[in-house]
C-alpha cells in the first residue's frame, strides 16, 4: 500500500513557528520574525556567538571574551549586493567604533535551510572612521550607505572568510523555524515571510479574510473585489510610516482602507484593528510631516509615527472603525 503523504497546514505550520518562537523567548531572546532578526541568529549560531537582545544603538552579538560585534548581511536572493547602513549619525558611528568588529555576511537562502556562505571581519573602529570618511558627501534623506565587497577588498578593510561548507548543521529550532517558513511560503505565495513584518502582515490578512499581496513596493493586501489595502503593522498602538514622499501618499489614497493592526507576536496573535479612511490618514501624514519640517527642516528621513492622540482625533472625524481580535491573557 502506498503511504500517504502528509502536507502542513498553515496553521500548523504556524504553530510551528510560534513554538520556535516560545523557545527562544525562553531564553530571552524575542521578535526573531521581524526585520530579519531570525538570519542574525543564524550568522550567530555559525560564529559561536551569543545574541544581544535590545533596542536600537545596541550590539548585535557578544563572544566569549566578551567582545560585542555588529552584524550587517545580505542574502543571496536579493537584489542588492551590499551591506545598508541606515539612519547613520556620529552618534551611531561613535557607538560602533566601541565595538570589537563588524560581520559583513553573505547568506545563501537558496535551500529551505540557509547557511552563511561567507563573511568579511572588519574592526569596528576601521568600519567607524570609513564611514565617517565617506558620509559627508551623501544627502540622502535616508541618511543610508551601502558598503559593497570591493570597497572592503580595495581598502583592506578586514579579512575574508571564504566558503563555509553549507553541511554544517543549525540549531534544531533554527532548521524547524526556517523550513516551516519555506513550506509557508509555498502555501501562500508569500516569499519573504521571515523580513520586516510580512509574517505578521500574513496574519492580519488571515483575521481579515485578505489576500497578501506578494509583490514588493505594492499595495499589501486585497479583498475578494480586489480592492487593495495597505497594512501597518505593530506591537502598540504607534505606527511608523517611513521613506514617506507625494508618490506614497497619494498611492495610499488609492487604497480602499490603511489598517493599522495591533499583533501580539509572542502570542501570534491579532489584538486589535484600526479599519481607516486613506483621505483622512493621508491628510493627518501630510500635517505632521509639515509641522516637523518646520522644526528640524526638510534634512534627514521622511518619517512618521502615528499614536493614540491621531486615533481620537481620526475617530472624532469619523474616519476610523475600531475591531476588536482578541483579548488579553
Amino acid at each position: 500500500m502506498k503511504q500517504k503523504l502528509f502536507f502542513p497546514s498553515e496553521d500548523e505550520l504556524l504553530a510551528s513557528l510560534k513554538r520556535v518562537g516560545d523557545y527562544f523567548a525562553e531564553r530571552n531572546i524575542y521578535d526573531i520574525y521581524t526585520n530579519s532578526k531570525i538570519y542574525e541568529l543564524l550568522i550567530a549560531d555559525y560564529l559561536d556567538h551569543q545574541i544581544v537582545d535590545g533596542h536600537r544603538g545596541t550590539p548585535d552579538a557578544i563572544d566569549v571574551n566578551n567582545h560585542f560585534y555588529e552584524y550587517k548581511h545580505y542574502k543571496l536572493s536579493s537584489s542588492n549586493h551590499s551591506w545598508t547602513f541606515n539612519d547613520f549619525s556620529p552618534q551611531t558611528m561613535e557607538t560602533l567604533a566601541h565595538y570589537w568588529a563588524v560581520i559583513f555576511a553573505v547568506i545563501d537562502d537558496g535551500p529551505a535551510i540557509p547557511h552563511l556562505q561567507e563573511y568579511y571581519w572588519v574592526p569596528a573602529k576601521r568600519t567607524a572612521a570609513f564611514l565617517w570618511e565617506r558620509t559627508p558627501d551623501i544627502t540622502n534623506q535616508r541618511h543610508m550607505i551601502n558598503i559593497r565587497p570591493s570597497q572592503i577588498e580595495e581598502q583592506q578593510l578586514g579579512r575574508y572568510v571564504h566558503k563555509i561548507p553549507p553541511v554544517r548543521r543549525l540549531h534544531p529550532a533554527l532548521e524547524e523555524a526556517f523550513q516551516s517558513a519555506r513550506q509557508l511560503e509555498s502555501l501562500t505565495g508569500i516569499s519573504g515571510l521571515l523580513t520586516s513584518n510580512k509574517l505578521w502582515e500574513l496574519l492580519v490578512a488571515r483575521q481579515l479574510g485578505h489576500r497578501l499581496n506578494p509583490a514588493q513596493k505594492a499595495h499589501d493586501a486585497f479583498d475578494e473585489k480586489e480592492r487593495t489595502y495597505e497594512y501597518k503593522v505593530s506591537r502598540n498602538e504607534s505606527w511608523t510610516f517611513q521613506d514617506i514622499s507625494e508618490r506614497v501618499l497619494n498611492k495610499y489614497l488609492t487604497d480602499q482602507e490603511i489598517i493599522l493592526a495591533v499583533v501580539r507576536k509572542g502570542a501570534f496573535r491579532v489584538q486589535e484593528i484600526y479599519h481607516c479612511r486613506p483621505d483622512a490618514v493621508v491628510a493627518l501624514l501630510r500635517e505632521k510631516l509639515r509641522e516637523k519640517d518646520q522644526r528640524r527642516g526638510t534634512e534627514g528621513r521622511r518619517q512618521i509615527s502615528l499614536g493614540l492622540n491621531d486615533l481620537r482625533r481620526l475617530r472624532k472625524d469619523g474616519a476610523i472603525q475600531y475591531e476588536l481580535c482578541s483579548i488579553w491573557d
